[in-house]
C-alpha cells in the first residue's frame, strides 16, 4: 500500500510511524522452527535408556491354580 493510501485510510487509526514506513511498531522477529528430528532422536535415546520390563503383579502359584 502506498503512503498516500495509508494516510487516507489510516489517519487517526494507526501510528505515524506505520504511515511513513509501512511496518508495524511491534512487529517481532520470525520464530525459528525447532529441529523435530533431533528432538525425536533424543526422546528415542531416553526411552531406550530408561526402558524396563513390566512384571506381572500376581505370580504366585495360588494365582496360577485358580485362574488358569
Amino acid at each position: 500500500m502506498s503512503i498516500e493510501m495509508r494516510r487516507k485510510y489510516g489517519a487517526g487509526i494507526t501510528s505515524e510511524e506505520y504511515i511513513e514506513t509501512g511496518r508495524p511498531r511491534n512487529q517481532g522477529e520470525p520464530r525459528e522452527e525447532p529441529d523435530y528430528h533431533a528432538i525425536n532422536d533424543a526422546n528415542t535415546r531416553y526411552a531406550i535408556k530408561h526402558f524396563r520390563q513390566w512384571k506381572a503383579k500376581r505370580k504366585g502359584p495360588e494365582y496360577k491354580i485358580i485362574f488358569e
